[in-house]
C-alpha cells in the first residue's frame, strides 16, 4: 500500500550510501539504540527535524506520517535491569526495551479509532508507524550513512542483499466502528534505492503481513483477494517511484494475526525485477541503482488497531 507522496518525498531525501569497497559480507545499519522522532519540518540539509530522543545519541528515528495525533517525547523510566522508553498518544505508541546488552525490542502501536476515515480531499486516510537507521547508525565496517556518493555499490554489483527482523504482529477491529469505506493494515519492510546517472528513487516495499478489517463488501472482497492472491504492484509510476511486494512472492507465508516469525530473505532479485520491468520514464539499469535507505513498521486505514514488536532487525550486502 503507498504511503504519501509528501511522506515518500520526506523520505527520499535521507539516503545512506556504502562505499565502493567494502567486505564480501557487511552489514548496513547498527541494531537500534536510543530513538528519535521525525517531524515534516525539513532543515536546510534536507533531513526532517527530529525531537523527543529516548537518549542523549539516537540512532534510530520513529516517523508518524498521517498520525491522528502528534507523538510526544520519549519518557524513560527503568525496570529491573531494563531500560524502557516509552512515547504515546491517543493514536500510536512506541515502547523500545534495553537491557544491558542493548535493545532487545521495539513495539510499534496504531489505533484506529481516532484516526479520521478520509483526508480533506476525501480519499482513505493513511497513517504510518516506521523505523529507521538514523545518521549515527554507521556500523564498524564504515559504511557512510546518508550521504549521496557517486562511488555507491550498484546492484548489479551485488550478489545478494538480505533484510532480516523476527517480527510479531497482533491486530483487532476496533470496537466502535466508524463504517470506514477502507479498513485494512500492513506490516512491512522496506528499502529506498536512489538512481545518482537519472536522479531517481524507488521506494520498495515488501509486505510481511496483511489484514482486512471491517468495510462495504466490495472492499472487504478486493482486501481479501490480496491477501489470498497477492500480487505486486506500482504505487508510484513517477518518480519518485514506488512498487508494493508480498512475502508470499519470495515464497514465504503471510506472518499471521498472533504469530512471531524470524524473516530472513534476499531481496536483490525482486529488485532487480522492478527495476527492470519499471514503468516507462524510469531507469531499467541495475548498474545505475545503489541503496539508498531503510525503514520496517508498518501502516492502517480505518477501523483497525494494530502492533508490532520487532527484535534483531538488519540487513546485509553480500559482494562476489
Amino acid at each position: 500500500m503507498p504511503m504519501n507522496r509528501l511522506a515518500a518525498m520526506v523520505f527520499a531525501a535521507l539516503v545512506f550510501l556504502p562505499p565502493l569497497a567494502i567486505a564480501k559480507d557487511t552489514d548496513v545499519f547498527q541494531q537500534p539504540g536510543d530513538f528519535s522522532i521525525k517531524t515534516r519540518t525539513v532543515q536546510p540539509n534536507g533531513q526532517p527535524a527530529e525531537y523527543g530522543a529516548s537518549g542523549t545519541a539516537p540512532n534510530w528515528a520513529i516517523a508518524q506520517w498521517g498520525a491522528p495525533n502528534k507523538l510526544p517525547p520519549f519518557t524513560v523510566t527503568q525496570q529491573g535491569d531494563d531500560t524502557i522508553s516509552s512515547s504515546a498518544s491517543p493514536g500510536a505508541s512506541v515502547v523500545v526495551k534495553r537491557g544491558p546488552e542493548g535493545t532487545e525490542s521495539y513495539t510499534l502501536s496504531q489505533n484506529g479509532a481516532v484516526l479520521p476515515c478520509e483526508t480533506a480531499s476525501g480519499s482513505p486516510r493513511e497513517f504510518d508507524l516506521f523505523a529507521s537507521p538514523d545518521v549515527n547508525a554507521r556500523p564498524s565496517g564504515g559504511i557512510s550513512a546518508y550521504h549521496v556518493r557517486s562511488n555507491g555499490i550498484a546492484l548489479s554489483a551485488m550478489s545478494h542483499l538480505r533484510v532480516r527482523a523476527t517480527v510479531s504482529m497482533h491486530y483487532t477491529d476496533i470496537s466502535v466502528p466508524k463504517s470506514c469505506g477502507v479498513s485494512q493494515g500492513s506490516v512491512l519492510i522496506s528499502v529506498i534505492l536512489n538512481d545518482l546517472i537519472s536522479h531517481q528513487t524507488l521506494f520498495y516495499q515488501l509486505g510481511l503481513g496483511s489484514l482486512c478489517g471491517p468495510q462495504p463488501a466490495a472492499r472487504m472482497a478486493f482486501c481479501l483477494d490480496a491477501q489470498t492472491h497477492p500480487r505486486s504492484n506500482f504505487f508510484f509510476k513517477t518518480n519518485p517511484f514506488g512498487v508494493d511486494d508480498a512475502l508470499p512472492l519470495l515464497g514465504r507465508p503471510w506472518v499471521k494475526n498472533g504469530e512471531t516469525r524470524t524473516i530472513n530473505v534476499d531481496i536483490l532479485p525482486r529488485l532487480i525485477h522492478f527495476v527492470e520491468t519499471g514503468p516507462p520514464g524510469m531507469d531499467h539499469d541495475p548498474a545505475h541503482w545503489v541503496l539508498g535507505s531503510y525503514y520496517n513498521g508498518q501502516h492502517i486505514w480505518g477501523d483497525v488497531s494494530l502492533t508490532t514488536v520487532w527484535q534483531n532487525v538488519g540487513m546485509t550486502i553480500s559482494t562476489p
